[in-house]
This record gives structure tokens, C-alpha cells and sequence, in this order.
């Protein structure tokens, strides 16, 4: 086993504590291991941030197979991640505030997600705090890592916050900072403005660094500017004293356009000045297909380079994203990559019976004249495991292929209750909601040896179906939580004359819960009678009468149906379990009329049917008040 994570979900004011390998938060200047054990105590939620002319897309997910990303409805990448963690790393310059995921989750779930930017992330009400501790040692160097900070809403428009952090680089590099936040949104309707300043002071070497980010809009313009100064003591690794960089872009019907400058001063070059500029295009013009252009350019004399980036992806029947790159430097040839990824979701293998995924993707790399291809494959085998294949050829300079192939078999299992037969399609963060469908044959809600499983019935849980199997038994999983959802049986599914003897039923789940709901079926019946015509008036007369007249059906002193009588007064209870009921008849007009049997006591009894029952004969009259 190389790594793993046990995780507690809202555990304190809506954090997540994980135990074990942990994502560790740090400042994008300081490089350290990836490889941390230990804990983190925080609230991580999807987000992206911007780095130079790249979108950073951080985020978790448990148990997904594909995640796809989308700017509005057009794809831009998608990744197949190997463990919860997952990133995008995409070059859009600062293209869209807006992004959504698509996640498609091992157990056939599907999640779409909402990325927030970290400033709106960051941005607390006020009165809010914001959590973050983390303690974890590199597993393979061995360096003791750690992280607290605070964020306090000061306003709903300004937030505050101060942590510690202690760290050790790759090189073995220490650093102990205070740092401090201030974020501040103006959230004006015209010219909204946030600015997000961070402090870091160096408590070993007491020296001062900063970072600002400055995002101005306007309609649909966007300005962003980005200023960072780096003490000795960092600089000496990280090589950047200072960064500077704008950028200005604005979207025009389905084009969005954007040009930048960045400007940084690097240690090595001694004192030197990297300065580039940027251009960016993308257009939905071709929808649904997707294409993007990026040239960026180097300014400075010593050393030339440019190069070209283009993205073509489309999303319809199946999914395909091409990205290239071309490079040119100075007294060198064109470098180039590819990279080609097509995948097909659900599709048929054997007609109507078997699905799966299936997916080639290619990479070439110029420089090393090597690529690598290959292909996966994922199924569902049957309802209690899901197996993934995957298979790839690699070829490097040495002219000699390498193949390799891996399998995955995921089996969930409910440690609370290990015999239960879950069919692995929930992580191990959603709800379970499982219990049997059955026949109530004495009425009594509760499943007995003699009433009878119902198979095939349907079970629709938060809009999706669950089927029983032979035994009666439903296992509705891969529910989000914590939400409320609603809970009923598909009429359709079973007996017409056999109803659920509740309807809807509002269930508030929990993370990682397993609650059983077992849904008595019991048989229904219909009651009819007849209202006649005592006040010898004619038939047109009558029925206004009768228009004027509600009965009721009465169980333990509460009305639990009410019914209008046909215009010939016919009237018809229908659905009615068994019990006893009471029938009370009413008339609601202001004459002296009443009926000659005003209440009918009635015992609806099947136990000894195999059908429901039609009860009828419960007849009355309308006659006038004074007639005795």
C-alpha cells in the first residue's frame, strides 16, 4: 500500500478532517513534497486561481473515474484521476470566472459542480470564520510540514486573516512565516473590484514578501493586475525577486479575446528582467466544437522564444480534446507536442445487457521524438464490483517500446454493517438508504413472516430508480449528502389495486449514513354509495343540490379523504386501506335539508383476499328538514 485517507466530514463548523496521505496548502514561491502524512482540518471545496497565463483547477473528488471541465457548455479538458485530489492545469490566460465540472463517478453517478475562484472562496460574511490546520511529515525526506490560518469576516465585504506557517523545501530549505490576508470585495453592480493582499514575514531571517491580485469589470471587460516582491532568503531557491503582470480581456458574442504582459526579475540573469506578452483568442463559433489560440512572445534580447498553443475540443457523441504546442528558440529548430484524447461514455457492448467506457489517448513529444498511446476500459461486471483497464505503449529515444497494463476492482463494503450487499455505486461520503418492498397482509406496517416480498417494484429515490430484487430488497446508493430527499414507490411498478401506505416520504440523509426505510404495499379498496333524490324535485334541481353536498371519510376521528357526489349521486372513494372508517355525509346550503342517514359505519377487511375489495351500498337520501 503506497498511500490512503480516512476522512470525517463536517466535523467542526463544516470542516473535513482526513487522517493519513494529505494535499498540502502552500505559497506557489516554496516547492515541497507532495508525499505528506499526517492531518488537515479545513473546508476544501473546488476552486481555481490564476498563475501567469495558466488556470489552476484544484479540487476532491471521491470515487470519480472521468472529470470533464466546461467553460459555460463547451469542454475544455477532462482527466482521469488516480486518486481524490484532482487538477486541471489549463491555458486560457484569464479567460472565464466561470467554470463547471462534470464528474462522473465510478458508480455511474454524475455531479456537476460549480468551480468558485479562491477569492470568492476566501470571502467570508461577516461574522464567519474560516478554518485551515494541517501537521504532516514528508514520508520519503522525512521534513516536518505545517500550516494554520485563520480567516475572520470583518464586513460582508472585507475579510482578515493571520496564520503560522512552518516548511521545509525539497531541498531541505526552512521557512517560518506570519502571514497576513486581507481580502476586500466591493461587490458594486458596475465596477466590481476585489483585491486580495498577503503578507509574508519571515520570522528566522525577519524579512517582509507580499502578493497582490487586483481584479477591476466592467460590462464585459476584465482587468487584472498582479504584483509580488520576494525577499532574499526566498529568492535565493525560488530565483523570482519580482513579479508583474496585467492583462486585459473582453468577450464579444462568442469570441473572447485577451492580451497580457508579464514581466519578472530573475536572481540567475543576474538581476535580469523576463518580459513577455501574450495574446489570447477563443471562439464558440463552431459549437459544439471549441477552439482556442494562444501566442505568447518573449521581449528581452538574450533570450528569444516563442511559441504557439492550440486547443480544439468537442463534446456530442463522444469526447475529444486536442491540444498541440509549438516552440521556437533562439538558433534551434520548431519543438512540438501533441496530445489527443477520445472517449466514448456508456457505450453498448452487448445489446441491451452490458456498457461500458472507452477511451485512446496519444501523446507525442517532439523534442524526445517519443510518444506514448494506449487505451482504457471500464465496466461494471456485475452489481458488486467495478473493474477498470487500462493498457499503454510507450516509446522513447531508444527506439524500444514499453507496454503496460493495470487493472482496478473497486468493492465497497459498510464497515457498521459488513453483510450487507451494497452493489458499489456510492463513495464512501454518500448515503445508502436500502429495506424491502412487501405485501402487508395484517396492516400492521412492520414485515412478518407470512406477508409477502413484492420483486421488481420500483423504488425511486431523489428522482432515480432502484428495482428490488426476488427477495423484495432495494438498495438505493450514490447519494449526495447532506440533503433532503424524497422517497416513494412507482405505482406503475406494482399491483394497480396495491398502494404504498405512504406517499412521499421527506428524508434528511447523512454523510456515510445507511438508513433503512422498509415500504409496506398494502391492498386497496373502493367504497361507493348513492345519495337519492327525497325531496321529489326535478333531476336538473337535484343535481345543484348536490353540488352543495361533501362527504367524508373518517379513521380515528380524522378526515382522510373527501369527496363531490356525481351529478346523479354516485359518489366513489377510491385507494382506501383497510381499517374502520366512519362516512359522514354534509350539506352545505342554507336550506332545511338533511340526509336520513347522516354518518355509515364501514370495516374494510382483506386480509383473506388476493385482490383489494369494492365496497358498496352506503346509500342515503336527501330530504327535507321538517319530514320525520
Amino acid at each position: 500500500m503506497e498511500n490512503g485517507s480516512l476522512t470525517y466530514n463536517d466535523i467542526f463548523y463544516n470542516n473535513h478532517l482526513t487522517l493519513g496521505n494529505i494535499y498540502l496548502d502552500v505559497p506557489n514561491f516554496i516547492n515541497t513534497s507532495n508525499d505528506i502524512i499526517g492531518f488537515s482540518l479545513n473546508n476544501n471545496r473546488t476552486y481555481f486561481l490564476k498563475e501567469g497565463t495558466f488556470t489552476i483547477i484544484k479540487g476532491e473528488a471521491e470515487g470519480a473515474e472521468t472529470i470533464e471541465l466546461y467553460s459555460g457548455s463547451f469542454l475544455l479538458d477532462y482527466i482521469h484521476p488516480n486518486s481524490k485530489n484532482f487538477e486541471f492545469k489549463i491555458s486560457d490566460g484569464n479567460m472565464s470566472e466561470y467554470y463547471i465540472l462534470k464528474i462522473y463517478y465510478s458508480n455511474g453517478a454524475i455531479e456537476e459542480r460549480k468551480v468558485f475562484s479562491i477569492n470568492d472562496l476566501n470571502i467570508l460574511e461577516k461574522g464567519k470564520n474560516k478554518i485551515n490546520l494541517q501537521l504532516g511529515k514528508g514520508s520519503k525526506n522525512g521534513y516536518i510540514q505545517s500550516n494554520f490560518n485563520l480567516l475572520h469576516g470583518i464586513t460582508d465585504n472585507l475579510t482578515f486573516g493571520i496564520g503560522e506557517r512552518n516548511l521545509t523545501s525539497v531541498r531541505g530549505k526552512k521557512y517560518n512565516f506570519i502571514e497576513n490576508h486581507v481580502l476586500l470585495n466591493t461587490r458594486h453592480k458596475i465596477f466590481p473590484t476585489v483585491i486580495e493582499f498577503k503578507n509574508f514575514y519571515e520570522l528566522n531571517k525577519i524579512e517582509n514578501s507580499y502578493n497582490l491580485n487586483i481584479t477591476q469589470k466592467y460590462k464585459e471587460w476584465q482587468l487584472k493586475l498582479t504584483q509580488e516582491r520576494y525577499s532574499k532568503y526566498i529568492y535565493l531557491e525560488s530565483d523570482v525577486k519580482d513579479y508583474n503582470s496585467v492583462s486585459l480581456g473582453k468577450s464579444f458574442k462568442d469570441n473572447y479575446f485577451e492580451i497580457g504582459y508579464e514581466q519578472r526579475k530573475v536572481y540567475k540573469f543576474g538581476n535580469g528582467k523576463v518580459k513577455n506578452m501574450y495574446a489570447y483568442w477563443s471562439t464558440y463559433k463552431l459549437s459544439p466544437v471549441y477552439f482556442s489560440l494562444k501566442f505568447q512572445k518573449y521581449l528581452e534580447n538574450y533570450y528569444d522564444k516563442y511559441s504557439i498553443y492550440p486547443t480544439i475540443s468537442y463534446y456530442g457523441y463522444f469526447s475529444t480534446v486536442l491540444e498541440a504546442g509549438f516552440v521556437k528558440e533562439e538558433n534551434k529548430n520548431w519543438d512540438s507536442f501533441y496530445n489527443l484524447k477520445i472517449r466514448k461514455r456508456d457505450a453498448e457492448i452487448l445489446k441491451k445487457k452490458l456498457y461500458g467506457d472507452i477511451g485512446i489517448f496519444f501523446k507525442y513529444y517532439g523534442n524526445k521524438n517519443s510518444y506514448v498511446c494506449g487505451f482504457d476500459f471500464n465496466i461494471k461486471l456485475d452489481s458488486f464490483m467495478y473493474t477498470r483497464v487500462t493498457s499503454s505503449v510507450e516509446k522513447g529515444k531508444d527506439k524500444k517500446s514499453k507496454l503496460e497494463n493495470s487493472i482496478e476492482i473497486n468493492k465497497l463494503i459498510a464497515i457498521k454493517n459488513p453483510l450487507l450487499k451494497l452493489d458499489n455505486s456510492s463513495s464512501v461520503t454518500n448515503s445508502i438508504i436500502y429495506g424491502k418492498v412487501f405485501l402487508d397482509k395484517n396492516s400492521n406496517g412492520v414485515y412478518d413472516d407470512y406477508d409477502i416480498p413484492l420483486p421488481n417494484a420500483v423504488v425511486v429515490v431523489d428522482g432515480n430508480k432502484f428495482e428490488t430484487n426476488e427477495n423484495g430488497e432495494y438498495m438505493a446508493s450514490g447519494i449526495s449528502s447532506p440533503k433532503t430527499i424524497e422517497l416513494e414507490i412507482d405505482r406503475k411498478s406494482i399491483d394497480p389495486m396495491t398502494k404504498s401506505i405512504f406517499k412521499k416520504l421527506k428524508i434528511k440523509t447523512e454523510s456515510s449514513g445507511q438508513l433503512q426505510i422498509d415500504i409496506p404495499v398494502d391492498m386497496i379498496s373502493i367504497i361507493s354509495g348513492n345519495i337519492y333524490n327525497g325531496l321529489k324535485i326535478p333531476d336538473n334541481k337535484f343535481s345543484r343540490k348536490l353540488a352543495l353536498v361533501n362527504i367524508q371519510l373518517i379513521k380515528d376521528d380524522l378526515v382522510v379523504a373527501e369527496v363531490k357526489p356525481e351529478f346523479d349521486g354516485m359518489y366513489f372513494f377510491e385507494d382506501v386501506f383497510p381499517g374502520e372508517y366512519k362516512i359522514r355525509f354534509n350539506y352545505l346550503g342554507q336550506e332545511k335539508i338533511k340526509f336520513t342517514t347522516e354518518e355509515i359505519n364501514i370495516k374494510v377487511n382483506t386480509s383473506e383476499e388476493e385482490n383489494g375489495g369494492y365496497f358498496e351500498g352506503y346509500d342515503t337520501e336527501l330530504i327535507n328538514n321538517e319530514v320525520k
